[in-house]
């Protein structure tokens, strides 16, 4: 079952940096993008940049096949909202692909922390 990744961010600007965790401890990082929406996020050396309303990336040729969980590690030093961001897990399309489920940063940190959803 392989499967086109895209994490669409629900809520504004985060700064994603480091790895991806999914399925069989494989690990993406954000050389491994394939793809970004045209709405501002960048990937540049190890960190992804520049989240937006409707900001994603996608990984080519996911294999999700005995996957329990998709973690991002993250330093979020800026949320637009008090109830934090969230990013959508979605495979084949981020915008009609279905979705695995939703990761929520809910506070800021200086230091990177992992956050993730059961699928």
């Amino acid at each position: 079952m392989k499967k086109t990744l895209s994490f669409i961010l629900a809520v504004i600007l985060v700064l994603l940096s480091a790895g991806t965790s999914i399925a069989a401890d494989i690990t993406l990082l954000p050389k491994d993008v394939a793809e970004t929406s045209k709405s501002g996020v960048s990937v540049s050396g190890e960190k992804i940049a520049g989240w937006n309303e409707d900001g994603y990336i996608g990984f080519k040729d996911v294999d999700f096949t005995g996957a329990k969980s998709v973690r991002i590690k993250a330093r979020i030093n800026y949320m637009r909202g008090d109830n934090g961001e969230a990013f959508g897990v979605y495979i084949d399309d981020p915008i009609k692909g279905k979705c695995l489920g939703y990761i929520v940063v809910n506070e800021q940190r200086e230091d990177f922390t992992y956050y993730g959803v059961n699928i």
